[in-house]
């Protein structure tokens, strides 16, 4: 066990579960271009699932942060339509969504060597009366029990302005970890089993990190 709380974005470490609330455009493809060029970077590949953002800006963003031309491509890189990975035929299913984890996940370590990393802008999760959006919370749970098994890393993306902030509080509590000012922190409205709680979710060098932190 640790008190170690923060960890570097650039260097990413598997197994976590990330929770983001931005207030911004700007502030998301700041921090999540850190993240993937990290990513990247390391020899892992990324996979974006969006709902509004174009593909051309992210991609011209993390070349602008010097990652390669023939990495920002598939098997090492790839964006995907959020409404379509996460509700298709309009219906969100949790357990389908779980076993496209597990089943990207395999693939992704059948490719890369480095961290299989996923993000998924969850807009879609804010339209009224979509079906199958109350299980939302249950399934940000049920991915810490997967992610234990399959341990890729994920940060999930929520707009503060598209949820309320009641839902938004049973969000952040099924994420070990939270994005805040440039940090990935532990998160101390967590709730989980004791053991998801462990050192396992702390940096393994035992520092404080920013995001211009690099693990020699």
């Amino acid at each position: 066990m640790t008190d170690q709380a923060t960890f570097d974005l650039g260097s990413i470490r598997p197994g976590t579960h990330v929770c983001f609330i931005y207030d911004s455009a700007d502030q998301r493809l700041d921090a999540l271009g850190r993240i993937m060029a990290g990513v990247l970077r390391g020899g892992g590949s990324t996979t974006y699932f969006a709902c509004d953002s174009d593909l051309d800006v992210i991609r011209d963003h993390l070349g602008q942060r010097g990652v390669p031309l023939d990495l920002l491509a598939e098997p090492t890189f790839a964006v995907k339509s959020a409404r379509e990975v996460y509700t298709p035929g309009g219906r969100f299913d949790r357990d389908r969504m779980l076993q496209q984890l597990r089943d990207a996940y395999a693939r992704g370590r059948a490719e890369v060597d480095g961290t299989v990393f996923f993000t998924g802008e969850m807009e879609w999760a804010a339209e009224p009366g979509l079906p199958g959006r109350e299980h939302l919370v249950a399934y940000e749970q049920a991915v810490n029990t997967v992610i234990r098994t399959h341990p890729f890393s994920a940060i999930c993306q929520y707009d503060a302005a598209a949820f309320d902030g009641e839902l938004l509080f049973e969000i952040v509590k099924a994420h070990p970890l939270m994005l805040v000012r440039n940090q990935i922190l532990a998160n101390p409205y967590y709730v989980g089993p004791p053991e998801a709680a462990n050192s396992d979710d702390a940096c393994p060098c035992g520092e404080t990190h920013g995001l211009d932190h690099a693990h020699a």
